[in-house]
């Protein structure tokens, strides 16, 4: 994300480019989740998601923010047009650049990784009456293709970093604290307040109240560590709360009830 943003500002010299570059993939991913559904279903269908897509309030709220999720809403609608494309015809450069596309999801928004898994087994079953042989080399394909995508960032964060990772520095400890705390209800919440309202003040605020002094990539890493010690600490000594936890997190998937959260002035 942070490279779509430099490469937007260089010609422009301001920042505000990355809004623009960003409507640029909000309107690339509508368009490649009409042209997915098209494929699958035909040009009604195509059309009628489309349009049911851009009457979604959330959608249009989060393309004019500095957020990486519209970089990762892009992608899925990358991985979903490719998958649709290799249904009827699955070959070796098409599970591959299903691959490509899942590796993109998770630079894009890093637990969008779990995307891969459920590719590769897709790419599996549109393939079902080849032979095992087959199916195989489709699959490696699909990893292939995410190796592709993962391992120039790899390369980069080696070089300069020292730590071969694809992930950013403070992992995916915050939501998942979030996610897992005694106040969780299933949504965004402060963790009894230990975690404040304003972004950009987020990762010193959490190293003050946690009582970590590194810094850098060394304090997000304690960071993270630390509220995935305190996250499964929680679901260990309460199971029964876990549980009714996941339950609700289950059941707001099924209903029609909008997720909110808030973001400071920036």
């Amino acid at each position: 994300y942070a490279y779509l943003l430099a490469a937007s500002s260089l010609p422009t010299g301001h920042v505000l480019g990355g809004l623009i570059l960003q409507l640029a993939a909000a309107s690339a991913g509508i368009l490649l989740f009409g042209l997915a559904a098209r494929t699958c279903f035909g040009p009604r269908v195509g059309l009628l998601s489309v349009i049911v897509l851009l009457a979604c309030p959330e959608v249009a709220f989060y393309e004019n923010k500095y957020l990486s999720v519209v970089l990762g809403n892009f992608a899925c609608m990358l991985v979903l047009w490719a998958f649709a494309r290799s249904l009827n015809r699955p070959n070796f450069g098409r599970a591959w650049i299903v691959g490509l596309s899942a590796g993109l999801c998770a630079l894009g928004r890093p637990n969008l990784i779990l995307i891969a898994p459920f590719c590769a087994a897709g790419m599996w079953l549109a393939a079902q009456p080849r032979s095992l042989t087959s199916r195989a080399i489709l699959v490696m394909a699909v990893l292939a293709g995410l190796a592709g995508a993962l391992a120039p960032m790899a390369f980069r964060n080696w070089v300069v970093t020292g730590t071969p990772t694809v992930f950013p520095s403070h992992a995916g400890g915050i939501p998942f604290f979030i996610g897992n705390n005694p106040q969780a209800n299933g949504r965004w919440n402060d963790a009894g307040g230990l975690l404040g309202r304003q972004v950009s003040l987020e990762r010193d605020q959490l190293a003050a109240r946690l009582g970590l002094h590194a810094e850098g990539a060394e304090r997000d890493a304690a960071i993270g560590g630390e509220l995935y010690r305190r996250g499964f600490e929680f679901i260990r000594a309460a199971p029964g709360a876990y549980a009714v936890l996941e339950l609700r997190k289950l059941w707001a998937l099924t209903g029609n009830q909008p997720y909110g959260h808030d973001y400071d002035l920036l």
